[in-house]
This record gives C-alpha cells, structure tokens and sequence, in this order.
C-alpha cells in the first residue's frame, strides 16, 4: 500500500470515498459502520459488491497531513480496542486493509484503548489533468477476480508504482479510483461508483412526507423558514421551507451543504421547488436545538445537561466550525452560529445547522469580507461586524465563545440588567467581567474568545481533555450566574 502524496502547495483537504468491503462473519448495523468511520449514516452510500454483497461507499473529509514521518492525504479515526483485536484484524475487516501502519500497532492495540487508525486517501486537485481537476477518488481495495476495465486507464496514473505492469493487479492491493471507473470480478461487475450528490425531490414526494405542511409537524421557525418533520422515502427528515423569495439564502446554504460531509454539521439530503416555496431536506436530529436545553429545559421535557455533556457539546460544536473554517475546499464562515442552530442528536452529540447566512471567505492573511448589510443575532455579533460590517471566521469565534458562555453559565446570550429590568446586557460582556478566572485558561486560552485572536482549530485542541469537565464547574462557580442551577 502507498499513501496519495501531498505537500502545502496543494490543497490540503477534499471529500474522498472510502471502500467498505463487508467482511464474511461480521453483521455490522449501518450505524456502527459510520461510527467506525467516524461519520454519519448519511455519508454511506450503498453498493453491491461480489457476490451481491452490501458494500458502501463512505464519504470522508481527505486531509494532508504527517503520519510517523509521512506526509500523505489521510482520514484519521478513532477505534475503541475490544478484547480479542488485532491490529491486523481489524485493519482487515473493519476498514478493508486501507490503515496506514505506523510501527506500534502492538503495544497500542490493548483492550480498552482509543487508538487512531490512518486511512489513506487521495485528493486531486493540483495532481490531475485539467479534465480530472475536483474529481473524486475512491480508495479501493482488490479483491479475489478484480481485473482493470478498460475505463481504468486514468488510474495508472494515480497508481504508478502499483501498475507499472497495467495487466496485473494482486488481492490486497490498495488502489486510488477515480468515480466513474468501473472494477470487473469476473463475471461480476462492482458498477461505477458514481459521485453523489443531493436528491431533487418532486414536491408531491414533500407534501406526503409532511401530511401536506401539517402545522403538528412543524418543529421549528425562523426569521425566512419554516421546519417541519416528515417522513421521506422510508427515512426521517427535517424539511427546511422558504418561500421563494428567500431564495438567496436557500441557494447559500444548498452551495455550502452540497460540499460539507462531517459528523459534526447536519446532513443536507435533497432539495425541491414549488410555485411559491423552495425546500431543503435534512437528516432528522431528534433531541431538537442546544437552545431548548440550556434555557427552560422542564419546559420542553428535558432534563438539564450533566457537565459531561455540555463538555462535550463544546467539542462537537467547535469541530464543526472548524471543518468549514479549516478542512473544506473553499473556507466559509457560518456567520450565525448559536445556540438554535446547534442541534443535539439521541446521544447528544452536537452538530452545526442553518447555512442559510454563511459566505465564502478568502484564505488569505487577512481573510475578511465587507459585509453589505449586517447578519446574524443579537447577543452574538462581535464589535467589529457591528461597527464596521466586517465578517471573518473570527466572527463565527466571537460566537462560539458566546455559545461557551451559555454553555458554563446557562443564561441566555442577553441577560436582563438587574438594575433597569427593561434593558438587555450582552452575556458575554457580563462574564468576562465578572471573573479572571474565565480568562485565564488552559495554555493562556481565552475560553471566551472576546479577543477573537485563535483559530477554532486551537479551541479544538485545547477544548480536549479529562479536566475540561471540572474547569466547567469551576467557571460556573466563580462567575456572576453561580446562585443560578444549570
């Protein structure tokens, strides 16, 4: 196996496909499939496979990165070790003998451990030929009959030390595909592994689905949208109407969505069009938005949030604005991020939705857009956008930190004046004052981002670890809100 080389010169991150071989013996769900790649069920895209086998497609974000000294294109996970594993096994079974070997595998691989697992990957952009530039390509491991198609040809190229004979090709081989290709097994054939994208709905299909806009089935509503629940082609959904008017901001978040798979960003599924509306089809996150559990949580049936969880939700969250920001093709910032948009799956992990306000930003030193009319909400919005109209992925930082401050304290981005009930103070503002020990934080973090000076990426980082749980509490205490139950 050889890794799909990179360097900084070129694009640093795409979305790529992994084959999933199933394994004789193994009766893995879908779910525990996406979780072994750290994905959603979404991002499994059936295919039949030898012996009409259910095999899958999984989409994957493809970083650059440097693994034991090779610098190469991988998608990193995280496998729980059970008892009785080996690395090879698993490797073998559960990820189709596409791990990277790093060197000590053994020593890691001890029941009960986390341990990374490197799949290899490959990205084209700045590798490929003009026509192949932004193609998608599959890593595919062969298997017992698989012969090069015809149509195979453009893959020598991605495999040159693997084909420098093209008629030969060996079981095990991990080979870089382009979609579009076809693999033949003999008799079989394995299809072409076409490139997805979102389903186009008739809106006959959406009126069922939602008991024909049922005012029961509306979960949620917003400044230009409404939300209703739905059952669509056998699969629960949330389905995103606009009118069409409105149809700037549905364009926006379908542009963004269409090009953003992550664990920890809400699946876009499809999309429609009507006379008078525009829809976006999403998976359904069942436990609704972080906003319902912060604030008034007995009111809607929920408990309130264990620190563990709300530590959590805090990782999750910036994981996912960190994706946008840091590991996508083209760098966007959400401009909206709060706690509404921030909803919480069955096992409340987080996951970033409404896209409808975010724009493309520059990578560059100084990545900012002068913005024509200011976006987003109130509570959320950094000085600079207010005074200057000035939006940047510190933006969508300043935000966040609001969001951590929701999070620590459980009060809402404004807070009432205790002094002139009749006015609103900005939480952010009120916490960071009331308390050094907010600011003063894990390797000189400010938790609160009010100076907007570190990347989400550095939060992700430093969010991480067994001590974020107590620091939580321990914010919570020392600041103005500690009378307050969570």
């Amino acid at each position: 196996m050889y890794p799909f080389n990179c360097s900084q010169s070129t694009t640093t991150t795409c979305n790529a496909s992994l084959y999933h071989a199933t394994s004789l013996g193994r009766h893995d769900s879908t779910r525990q499939i996406a979780t072994y790649y750290s994905v959603n069920e979404t991002q499994l895209h059936p295919i039949t496979g030898i012996h009409n086998r259910q095999d899958y497609l999984v989409t994957v974000p493809c970083s650059c990165g440097t693994v034991s000294g090779t610098t190469a294109y991988f998608h990193a996970v995280n496998y729980a070790v059970q008892q009785g594993d080996t690395f090879s096994d698993v490797s073998a079974e559960v990820y189709s003998g596409q791990v990277w070997v790093v060197g000590d595998e053994k020593q890691r691989f001890v029941a009960g451990n986390n341990v990374t697992m490197n799949l290899v990957c490959g990205c084209l952009d700045g590798k490929g030929t003009e026509e192949e530039e932004g193609e998608v390509i599959v890593t595919y491991t062969v298997e017992d009959g698989d012969t090069l198609a015809a149509s195979l040809s453009r893959v020598v190229g991605l495999n040159e030390l693997l084909t420098q004979n093209p008629g030969f090709i060996d079981v095990g081989w991990v080979l870089y595909v382009l979609k579009g290709s076809q693999v033949g097994c003999g008799d079989f054939e394995k299809g072409y592994f076409d490139a997805e994208g979102p389903v186009r709905y008739n809106i006959e299909e959406i009126e069922e689905a939602t008991n024909n806009f049922d005012e029961s089935k509306k979960i949620g509503e917003g400044g230009y949208a409404k939300v209703f629940f739905g059952i669509l082609r056998g699969q629960e959904v949330a389905v995103k109407m606009m009118r069409s008017n409105k149809s700037k901001e549905f364009y926006a978040e379908l542009k963004v969505l269409c090009k953003v798979h992550h664990i920890n960003v809400v699946e876009l599924l499809g999309y429609a069009s009507g006379d008078d509306h525009v829809f976006l089809v999403y998976e359904y996150v069942r436990n609704g938005s972080l906003s319902d559990h912060l604030h008034d949580p007995l009111l809607r049936g929920y408990q309130p949030l264990s620190w563990s969880a709300r530590t959590q939700i805090a990782v999750d969250a910036a994981k996912g604005i960190e994706y946008i920001h840091d590991h996508t093709k083209t760098r966007y910032v959400h401009r909206d991020i709060k706690s509404t948009n921030i909803l919480l799956d069955d096992c409340l992990r987080a996951k970033v939705a409404d896209f409808g306000l975010a724009k493309l930003v520059e990578r560059s030193n100084d990545d900012e857009l002068i913005a024509t009319r200011l976006v987003g909400t109130p509570g959320y919005l950094p000085p600079e956008s207010v005074k200057e109209l000035q939006v940047t992925s510190k933006t969508d930082v300043f935000a966040f930190g609001v969001l951590l401050g929701e999070l620590i304290t459980g009060k809402r981005a404004l807070v009432r004046d205790n002094k002139e009930p009749g006015r609103l103070k900005s939480l952010i503002t009120t916490v960071s004052a009331s308390s050094t020990h907010l600011r003063i934080t894990l390797k000189n973090m400010d938790i609160l981002c009010i100076k907007m000076v570190q990347p989400v990426s550095d939060l992700v980082r430093n969010l991480s670890g067994s001590s974020l749980e107590d620091q939580f509490r321990n914010w919570h205490a020392s600041s103005l809100f500690s009378s307050y139950p969570i």
